[in-house]
């Protein structure tokens, strides 16, 4: 890894805790609380926390699909949605968070409760997000003269002119 992909981890790590912080916060203003005074052993904690679980999950999902994907393509391409492991991946992942959330026998071990559809929605706005504000970002990145060149090759061929 060179210096600039680790730089690019941690920023898009801090991004994807700073959304779900965020919602963990707005997880409270939504039930007229304050966080600052709530029992952690209380049931509006521990749906907050596995709430701020979710929500980092989804937005590394969305991390690795765009790490998967082409920086020069469109985001939602058929190969995007043709990689069955990763899919399955993803599906499993899910499936384990589900039955953290919902299974009475296991929930009490990670001290998590239900969410409701509204707390999911907002895992999943957080997520999309997540997703524009790094789409986004892969627009507006400058290049250098010599990368547009690389690119241009990879692209075309090395045997092919450069003229840009």
């Amino acid at each position: 890894l060179n210096k600039s992909a680790v730089g690019e981890f941690i920023m898009f790590g801090l991004l994807s805790a700073v959304l779900a912080y965020g919602n963990y916060l707005f997880y409270f203003v939504r039930h007229g609380l304050s966080p600052v005074y709530i029992d952690t052993t209380s049931s509006l904690y521990m749906h907050a926390t596995i709430l701020t679980y979710l929500t980092i999950v989804l937005c590394q999902f969305m991390n690795l699909l765009l790490v998967r994907s082409d920086e020069h393509s469109k985001f939602f391409s058929r190969y995007l949605w043709s990689n069955k492991k990763l899919l399955v991946a993803f599906g499993i992942s899910l499936f384990c968070i589900v039955t953290i959330m919902y299974n009475p026998w296991v929930a009490p071990y990670f001290n998590a409760g239900p969410l409701s559809v509204g707390d999911w929605l907002t895992a999943v706005a957080v997520a999309g997000i997540y997703l524009s504000i790094r789409l986004a970002q892969r627009h507006t990145r400058k290049h250098s003269r010599q990368a547009i060149i690389k690119l241009h090759r990879e692209i075309h061929g090395p045997a092919s002119p450069a003229r840009i």
